[in-house]
């Protein structure tokens, strides 16, 4: 039996053969396809690659770029903070200063108050003042008119004299 197909397989060896031959021919071409397309996508993949590690280096530069930045804004950071706590205890002086401010406000308001007391009792007492040297110009001018204590004593021993003789005379 292996005989009798080994027959009629040759004689269709030839168109085996051929038919073979197009298959083949047919799966080099799509095989050569598959190549060439692989070959497409390395090339793209190379260029994606080339353009990842452009993209790689410009990130990097860009991250000690960021890396320099951040330092220096820690470097601010410190600074504003340091400013900061100067500005507080600036702050807490004008404070203190105000406090003391506020308490001078109030010993010169306590005084205005005293002052003003004094001007009205300066001013009463210039009242006052007034009167009484009104009251010394009225017994000044009345004290004129009065006798002094020597003209009082020799009217006063000229009285007795005459009330003397007065009561010598009625005797």
């Amino acid at each position: 039996m292996a005989e009798d197909i080994k027959k009629i397989l040759k004689e269709y060896n030839k168109d085996i053969k051929r038919h073979i031959d197009v298959l083949v021919e047919d799966f080099n071409q799509k095989i050569d396809l598959v190549i060439e397309r692989q070959d497409s996508h390395s090339d793209k993949l190379d260029s994606h690659t080339d353009k990842l590690n452009s993209l790689s280096e410009r990130l990097d530069s860009h991250s000690d770029k960021l890396d320099s930045h951040t330092d220096k804004l820690n470097s601010l950071s410190e600074r504003l903070d340091s400013h900061s706590d100067k500005l507080d205890s600036h702050t807490d002086k004008l404070n203190s200063h105000s406090d003391k401010l506020d308490s001078h406000t109030d010993k010169l308001n306590s005084l205005s108050e005293r002052l003003d007391s004094h001007t009205e009792m300066i001013g009463e007492m210039n009242v006052n003042i007034t009167i009484i040297k009104s009251d010394i110009n009225i017994i000044k001018n009345s004290l004129r008119n009065k006798v002094g204590l020597e003209n009082f004593e020799m009217l006063e021993k000229r009285t007795k004299i005459l009330e003397l003789k007065r009561v010598n005379n009625n005797l």
